[in-house]
């Protein structure tokens, strides 16, 4: 386990989207209606240290409506540090 509690093995996907510019994730996530997990999981990227790391200003590149999406699916989460991330993040 990582420290933050993830398994390991939890980090692969992420690795591999980081492999995309984040204005090519963010036209992969335009105009989709997105499950609850692509969502969560879609949090969870845009709020990591890598992604704020390699690219500070991704965050920005997402439409209003989808920002405020990501941000009302997070403030709906038990984890504290989810909720913390996503309005650090998302907040305008």
């Amino acid at each position: 386990m990582w420290w933050d509690g993830y398994r390991e093995y939890e980090r692969v996907p992420e690795a591999l989207l980081l492999r995309y510019r984040p204005a090519e994730l963010v036209d992969a996530l335009r105009g989709r209606d997105l499950t609850p997990s692509q969502t969560e999981g879609a949090v969870r990227l845009f709020t990591g240290s890598e992604m704020r790391e390699r690219y500070p200003g991704a965050p920005s590149l997402l439409p209003p409506p989808l920002r405020e999406r990501l941000l009302r699916h997070a403030r709906e989460s038990d984890n504290a540090s989810e909720r913390e991330s996503a309005e650090t993040t998302f907040a305008p």
